[in-house]
């Protein structure tokens, strides 16, 4: 993963966060990454927005919505991990392999 997309998913993690923006799914593949210049991303969400909730208490307390947002982008953590492995020199897993 490279400096830029790490510091655009920062950024993204804390504008949902600052936002209390609820989504049903943080997926990586319900997100994409826009190039605002060769070394700056902005990651925008694409699907998967909205609250799953059958009774809304997210959208009623912050403090369930702040629960459920930590509990999404720990997931999505994972999963990004899982998608874009770096090793501890902060190279691609695939690129040191080769």
């Amino acid at each position: 993963m490279t400096d830029a997309l790490d510091a655009a998913i920062r950024e993204f993690k804390d504008w949902l966060r600052r936002e209390l923006f609820l989504t049903r799914d943080l997926l990586p593949h319900n997100i994409i990454a826009v190039a605002d210049s060769p070394e700056r991303y902005r990651l925008v969400i694409v699907d998967g927005i909205g609250n799953s909730e059958f009774v809304p208490l997210s959208h009623w307390f912050n403090c369930c919505a702040r629960a459920k947002i930590e509990r999404k982008i720990r997931k999505f953590d994972y999963r990004t991990r899982i998608l874009l492995p770096t090793d501890p020199a902060g190279e691609a897993e695939s690129d040191a392999a080769v």
